[in-house]
């Protein structure tokens, strides 16, 4: 069916139970789809193994930009920056990469200043301070990274401070979500200052962490010097 197709655009199969080998099938009939931007493969069944099909695949298609894998069993490799090559957009949340992975992914994207890439989605993927620096590497490397969502994860103070100093230098990230992690109001309150000298962040959401007075304070006085932000989630603090 997508070998042949010329005219599908997005094509979405979540909640399909599809395992490796129907993943396998899809990527051999995507090399000769040339239409395909967005493909949704969300609370399936496949692994790693599908990862390396798909790296493998996008080497020959450059159409599809957009990729979602969330919600399945893919846990941390080496492959998965071979992704980043070609997609702008992709959705790795409820799956187990670990800090390795991130090291990975980091070392791929360091300086790299023609890529399409724009959009990473980390959620729940067992990240603790090992990852945040690596993904703080990223931030300060790259000018290309609008969107970075790492919420439900195991980042404390010390991570939260590796980030917040890596978002007073970011040229280019407009989307930050750190809620749900392990930060007390110390970590919160280095994401806080952040804001203070960031100019390109439009949303940021640091929900369900906990807070403080000071916290509070602190987030008022710098809401009337910073004109950029349009949207602050602080839902479910403590």
């Amino acid at each position: 069916m997508l070998g042949v197709n010329c005219s599908l655009l997005l094509l979405n199969v979540k909640l399909n139970r599809i395992t490796d080998h129907g993943m396998s099938k899809m990527c051999n009939n995507l090399k000769l789809n040339k239409s395909l931007n967005e493909l949704c493969v969300s609370n399936n069944q496949i692994t790693t193994e599908s990862i390396i099909k798909m790296s493998k695949t996008l080497m020959v298609n450059r159409a599809l930009k957009n990729l979602d894998f969330s919600h399945n069993q893919i846990v941390g490799n080496n492959h998965i920056h071979q992704l980043l090559s070609v997609l702008e957009s992709l959705d790795l949340s409820y799956n187990k990469l670990g800090n390795d992975c991130l090291q990975t992914i980091q070392t791929f994207l360091s300086n790299k200043t023609t890529l399409s890439l724009i959009k990473l989605n980390f959620v729940s993927n067992d990240i603790s301070n090992d990852g945040a620096k690596y993904l703080s590497k990223i931030l300060t490397e790259t000018n290309f990274l609008t969107y970075l969502n790492i919420g439900y994860n195991k980042i404390s103070d010390q991570g939260a401070k590796l980030l917040a100093d890596a978002l007073v230098k970011t040229e280019s990230l407009q989307y930050f979500s750190i809620r749900c992690n392990h930060m007390s109001s110390s970590g919160i309150g280095y994401l806080i200052k952040s804001l203070e000298q960031n100019d390109t962040i439009l949303e940021f959401d640091i929900g369900m962490n906990e807070i403080s007075d000071e916290n509070i304070e602190q987030l008022q006085r710098i809401l009337l010097i910073n004109n950029t932000l349009t949207t602050l989630d602080l839902t479910h603090l403590s």
